[in-house]
């Protein structure tokens, strides 16, 4: 459409150049420079550079584009409507999915909030996230009981990691929000459901990159942690933050590790590769997962956070496969970027 709208902008402007005729005045041709310009500027706006910065401004532009093409020509209504008789659908088949749920608000420290929703146990996939509204109460009190708006569930992984016997999980930030569903389900899945859809699970290494808030997710990754130290999972959790600021204040996460540095998602996967399970875990699962004699039974590499960091993940992988891929089974990656 934009490069459509340039040729014949630019062939129109040259026409009435050559004949001395006026660009702007009458209304066809003010109505025409005016929807040229605003589909110059929605293409421009549309950049990632600028997505993220001018969302409103690309909204009001794309109303503002087809109020001037309607009066450049009439022959436009037929493009005007069924878009805006769409985006009507869409928004109230939106209205049926909203879920009101019960809530309640816990405040970890001036900057992370956690909000636990009540009875929304069915229907998702780990992985998955939803957009929230909340509805406040007593704004700023722990504990504080909400309601809030649901509409999701969307995403999700793209790879179900209980096909693969080692499992690589990389967060930054709040990317970890992906990750530790993904982590809960398989450790629920492989121990508290014995293996049910017989799994072949059998080591993980999850790593976290943050500042350096690890007591906002501390209580879940020692309750999962726990779970897997007692099973035939083969769990390690490695944490690097960018500022140690109370070394002492670090919470005590069975079988982890907290370093003052920025993970090398490479050299991570490499060594969870190239190191064989623990042998007296190898004795536990040997009964229940079957192994190739001439292949491994694959990694999967889940990675989600800011672009450097799947970026990062999506480099290493291909990396990796080319030299040590078909010795393990293969290697499945799965990313998203998280920007918060």
């Amino acid at each position: 459409m934009f490069l459509g709208g340039c040729i014949h902008g630019s062939l129109w402007i040259r026409n009435h150049l050559q004949y001395g005729l006026a660009i702007l005045g009458p209304q066809k041709e003010t109505s025409g420079v005016a929807s040229l310009a605003l589909l110059s500027i929605i293409v421009l706006t549309s950049l990632r550079t600028f997505r993220r910065l001018f969302k409103l401004w690309v909204v009001l532009t794309y109303m503002a584009f087809f109020v001037t093409i309607y009066y450049y020509t009439l022959y436009a209504l037929l493009w005007i409507f069924p878009p805006f008789a769409f985006y009507g659908a869409d928004v109230l088949l939106r209205l049926f999915r909203y879920q009101i749920k019960d809530a309640t608000l816990t405040a970890q420290d001036t900057h992370m909030t956690l909000i636990r929703v009540h009875n929304c146990d069915d229907g998702w996939l780990a992985g998955q996230h939803v957009r929230l509204r909340v509805f406040f109460s007593n704004k700023g009190d722990s504990g504080a009981f909400v309601q809030v708006i649901l509409d999701g569930p969307f995403g999700g992984s793209g790879v179900d990691l209980g096909l693969y016997e080692s499992v690589f999980l990389v967060a930054g930030g709040s990317g970890v929000t992906l990750t530790l569903g993904l982590l809960d389900d398989i450790i629920g899945r492989c121990v508290k459901l014995g293996r049910s859809q017989e799994e072949r699970t059998r080591r993980i290494e999850s790593t976290w990159y943050i500042l350096g808030q690890i007591e906002w997710l501390a209580p879940m990754l020692i309750d999962i942690a726990t779970a897997a130290s007692n099973s035939t999972i083969d769990l390690h959790i490695s944490i690097f933050v960018a500022c140690l600021c109370n070394p002492e204040a670090v919470p005590d996460i069975p079988n982890s590790i907290v370093t003052l540095s920025r993970p090398s998602i490479h050299n991570i996967l490499k060594d969870l590769i190239s190191l064989p399970p623990s042998s007296e875990k190898e004795d536990l699962i040997e009964t229940r997962c079957q192994k190739s004699p001439s292949l491994g039974g694959g990694v999967a590499v889940c990675a989600s956070g800011p672009e450097s960091l799947t970026r990062d993940a999506q480099n290493a992988v291909p990396r990796l496969s080319l030299t040590m891929g078909m010795d393990m089974g293969g290697i499945a990656l799965h990313t998203e970027q998280f920007t918060l």
